[in-house]
């Protein structure tokens, strides 16, 4: 625990809160371009969804942000990124 996040902990009231954390970590799948290596899509998962855009979704359910490329675009929430929301209750159907 960094000095950095004991105070953002702080801040939040969280300090004597348990919180549980996880970790996945995975082969990196994708192509070869030129001297370069692209994974095909990344991705993270969060276990509240706070962007609830029909009444069929739980937000308790947990929600993942997928992107293109690398792992970063999912994280890093850049604005122009085109990642999708994916809500784990009520994914798309891609049904025809």
């Amino acid at each position: 625990m960094s000095e950095r996040a004991l105070t953002y902990r702080a801040r939040r009231g969280l300090l004597e809160s348990d919180e549980q954390m996880a970790l996945l970590v995975q082969r990196v799948s994708g192509d070869v371009h030129g001297r370069y290596f692209f994974p095909h899509l990344a991705g993270v998962g969060y276990s509240y969804n706070a962007y609830v855009w029909s009444e069929d979704i739980d937000p308790y359910s947990g929600v993942l942000r997928l992107a293109f490329g690398l792992g970063t675009r999912a994280v890093d929430r850049v604005d122009d990124d085109y990642t999708r929301l994916v809500a784990l209750n009520a994914p798309p159907s891609f049904r025809k």
